[in-house]
């Protein structure tokens, strides 16, 4: 076996094993407190055919503008419906192991994600260099 064949074979094997990780973490029990509240928001508009113009599920904001992105929440109240919060946590898992395939993409394949030049911005205008 050649030293090129092992190393892909190598790179494969922990990329599955990262994957696993990632998924493993991502498959956890929905423990967000504000959880209640994207699920509420996603049924209130689904029943409502509707996005308030104002807060209507708070006693602290009640009348205050609107300002939370709906239609994450819409989604994610259809997906409780389908499967409960055994399907939010799969979503989760899904989430973890698509951002990390991602990541190990573009860490792996020169080209994939280049934005032409090698370094990043931080907002004080000096350059950093990513790892």
């Amino acid at each position: 076996m050649s030293a090129g064949l092992l190393q892909r074979i190598l790179v494969v094997v922990f990329a599955v094993l990262v994957l696993a990780n990632a998924f493993a973490a991502g498959l956890r029990t929905v423990s967000d407190s504000d959880s209640g509240w994207h699920l509420a928001t996603g049924r209130y508009i689904w029943e409502h055919r509707t996005i308030p113009s104002t807060d209507v599920l708070s006693f602290a904001s009640a009348g205050m503008p609107w300002i939370y992105p709906p239609f994450g929440q819409v989604l994610l109240y259809l997906l409780y419906r389908v499967g409960d919060y055994a399907a939010l946590s799969w979503l989760s898992a899904l989430a973890c192991v698509g951002v990390v395939a991602y990541l190990i993409r573009k860490r792996t394949m020169p080209g994939v994600g280049d934005s032409g030049h090698s370094g990043y911005r931080v907002p004080d205008g000096t350059a950093g260099r990513l790892v």
